[in-house]
């Protein structure tokens, strides 16, 4: 995992959220994936682009999350996002995603909520940990 201080905000202009991102290092191995509640994507950071083999992030925008996940993990994942949205409270689990060229990984998942300044959810953070790389999704 990269120990590089980094600030990332979410700009929301017209029901649209997108990321801004500040870092030390441009080669930071952290990824970050922004959607609602839902889990439609509306940004996501070069870093993903790349570890999903794509040409850019429109392979991503206004596709669901669950797109990404193995089929057989589908079904877990969004039983595991109701119970957080739920219960307000973070949780951990192991998924197997499918990367473009069919390649499948498996990746450690942290949801927590992405929340606006009045303190109401508006999206879910996924925090994703694949051996000595940190992605970061907020949904």
């Amino acid at each position: 995992m990269s120990n590089v201080p980094k600030t990332y905000s979410i700009k929301v202009t017209e029901g649209q959220m997108e990321l801004e991102e500040s870092t030390l290092e441009n080669n930071a191995a952290e990824g970050v994936i922004i959607g609602d509640l839902w889990g439609y994507i509306s940004d996501v950071n070069q870093v993903i682009v790349n570890m999903y083999g794509a040409k850019d992030k429109s392979e991503f925008i206004g596709k669901n999350v669950l797109e990404f996940l193995v089929k057989e993990e589908r079904d877990r994942a969004v039983k595991s996002s109701l119970d957080s949205i739920a219960t307000e409270k973070a949780k951990t689990h192991q998924y197997r995603v499918q990367l473009k060229d069919g390649k499948q990984i498996t990746v450690e998942v942290t949801s927590d909520f992405l929340r606006n300044k009045q303190g109401d959810i508006i999206g879910l953070i996924e925090i994703m940990f694949y051996p000595k790389i940190a992605l970061h999704f907020l949904f």
